[in-house]
């Protein structure tokens, strides 16, 4: 399983309109691409979430509080990730049905935001990890080439149009699971 995660991260990242093509020709059954690509990369995500308090200047802590560190990061890494995954997916189904004029498919905004979600995972696992590549952290502007690759291969979107969806969906992948993750940390005394 996770060498097909590995080969659609990496197909998803170096040529997103071949990988919008080959998705949008053959379109996955039964929610696999939440099962084999989101939920395995958001949990990869946050379990790098966890040891980050171990590898990264927690020393003065003992064991015992560094790990509650890393329980309260991964929980907020996971819950930011998946909570804000659905808002995003049903709130661009819905923007894309009200101002696009596009046909509700919840399944297609769920595989957008999905795959589009990809470099935000991949990098925070990263940094996560080697805390010295925090600038890795401007390929998030990555999201904004793969919903653009995706407005052509995968939802048809006319030229005129294009900019707008890409606009629209690009922030909203961006933004809401960052918001999700500053209300996670409001409402949830102790953490962070």
């Amino acid at each position: 399983m996770y060498k097909n995660l590995f080969k659609r991260v990496w197909d998803i990242l170096t040529s997103p309109s071949k990988t919008w093509d080959n998705i949008a020709q053959h379109p996955e059954d039964e929610k696999k691409y939440l099962s084999h690509f989101f939920y395995p990369l958001v949990g990869l995500a946050a379990f790098t979430a966890l040891i980050n308090p171990f590898i990264s200047g927690y020393e003065y802590f003992d064991a015992k509080a560094t790990l509650f560190q890393g329980i309260q990061s991964f929980i907020v890494s996971f819950a930011s990730s998946f909570f804000g995954f659905f808002i995003t997916a049903n709130f661009l189904n819905y923007s894309f049905v009200r101002w696009f004029g596009i046909q509700s498919d919840k399944r297609k905004a769920e595989m957008l935001t999905a795959y589009s979600l990809t470099p935000v995972l991949v990098v925070s696992f990263f940094t996560r990890l080697l805390s010295d590549f925090f600038f890795m952290k401007i390929l998030f502007v990555y999201v904004i080439v793969l919903v653009w690759e995706a407005t052509t291969h995968f939802y048809s979107i006319e030229e005129s149009r294009r900019g707008k969806f890409t606009a629209l969906a690009s922030l909203c992948i961006l933004a809401v699971p960052l918001i999700v993750e500053k209300i996670f940390l409001l409402i949830l005394p102790g953490l962070k």
